[in-house]
Formats: structure tokens, C-alpha cells, sequence
């Protein structure tokens, strides 16, 4: 896991990132279902890792596309 600086309105916050590999570890999901669900169209995703807002924001996505299919 690695750390990078986000500048937020004059403040430094640090954000954790985890790679894919680490999340399919730690969910018991394939890193390769969690890449196409999760982040289709973010390479980045899969070298760089995630922060838990880009996690929260792309499980909300497919909670919502998934919601209304069944619908």
C-alpha cells in the first residue's frame, strides 16, 4: 500500500491507496471481477491501486446499475 498528498483547499490530506491484488486478497474476490465491475474504463485502477473514495464511488455506481436491472 502507498500514500500520495491530495491538496484540498490549502490543507494536505493523505490518502491511502491499495492495489487490486490486495483488495482481492483481503475480499476473497478475483482482482480481475473486482477490475471489470468495479473500475471497466480505469486502467489506472489496476497499476496505481484505489483510494476508499474511488472504492465507495464505484461500488455505489454498480449498486445503482445494479438496482435497475432487477428493476
Amino acid at each position: 500500500m502507498h500514500t500520495e498528498t491530495l491538496a484540498t483547499t490549502g490543507t494536505e490530506m493523505r490518502a491511502s491507496k491499495i492495489s487490486l491484488n490486495t483488495l482481492a486478497e483481503m475480499t476473497g474476490f478475483p482482482a480481475e471481477l473486482i477490475q471489470q465491475e468495479l473500475f471497466l474504463s480505469e486502467e489506472s485502477a489496476e497499476v496505481e491501486g484505489v483510494s476508499l473514495e474511488q472504492l465507495r464511488k464505484a461500488m455505489l455506481s454498480y449498486i445503482d446499475s445494479a438496482i435497475l436491472v432487477n428493476e
